[in-house]
């Protein structure tokens, strides 16, 4: 949708069960802390490896947009998220 990135969403509804890891009767999603910073809204862009550059020349941090009724955001450096817990549940 928004090219290579680390995909996030605001509301869990997102995520789940549609992009969970299924586990038995049981689901898996990431709870994660995601530094978005200086964000960009965009339409979708599949060619995107990193966030397009402000008027100055320096990158923005990150890319939003809306899904799925849903808006979401996209990293493209690994070090900006940081999984916290693995959230286990079952519908």
């Amino acid at each position: 949708m928004w090219g290579k990135a680390i995909y996030t969403a605001e509301e869990a509804s997102y995520s789940c069960p549609g992009y969970s890891f299924r586990k038995g009767q049981h689901y898996q999603v990431f709870l994660a802390n995601v530094l978005i910073g200086d964000t960009k809204q965009m339409q979708r862009d599949n060619s995107l490896r990193e966030p397009p550059k402000k008027y100055d020349g320096t990158p923005y941090d990150s890319v939003q947009g809306n899904t799925g009724g849903s808006t979401v955001y996209m990293v493209y450096a690994s070090r900006k998220a940081l999984a916290k817990y693995i959230v286990t549940y079952s519908l």
